[in-house]
């Protein structure tokens, strides 16, 4: 039996409602799929920069344990602290990307020493994840330092 308006044959293909709402869909999840792309990326930006900041500010205590305090310049160590992208020391001939700070203070018996590594855009970075801190260095490394360090005839 047939309806007023409906014929005996069935209807074939997609209407074009149908083939709009599929396309929507897929522009959704291809577009979500881009979006966990890109934040994927900004992580292991921000991982990789954190991992050299930790070897540079590891490199600068490990040159200043094997120094004399006494000799210390916080002039001299601030000036020499200048890298490029990959984490090398910078000579004057590439573009410095990390810096570095350190700061120290003679106590009694030790120095507190605070190393403070920054990075070009690293308060964007601090931006897209929500963090809002003013912070005056991207990573920072908090030590003390005896003056007879590694003095075997000291201990």
């Amino acid at each position: 039996m047939v309806g007023p308006g409906w014929t005996k044959h069935k209807a074939r293909g997609v209407s074009l409602v149908e083939a709009m709402l599929s396309l929507v869909i897929l522009l959704t999840a291809v577009l979500g799929m881009a979006a966990a792309y890109q934040h994927r990326i900004f992580q292991s930006t921000a991982a990789k920069n954190q991992a050299i900041a930790a070897m540079i500010a590891q490199s600068i205590a490990n040159e200043m344990m094997s120094t004399d305090p006494e000799t210390w310049s916080k002039d001299a160590l601030t000036k020499n602290f200048e890298y490029t992208y990959e984490g090398k020391r910078n000579d004057g001939s590439g573009v410095t990307y990390y810096t570095a700070e350190v700061e120290f203070s003679p106590n009694a018996n030790w120095y507190e020493v605070q190393i403070g590594i920054s990075w070009s855009g690293w308060k964007a970075e601090r931006g897209k994840v929500g963090d809002s801190d003013s912070l005056d260095f991207a990573y920072t490394l908090d030590m003390a330092i005896a003056p007879n360090y590694g003095d075997e005839e000291n201990p």
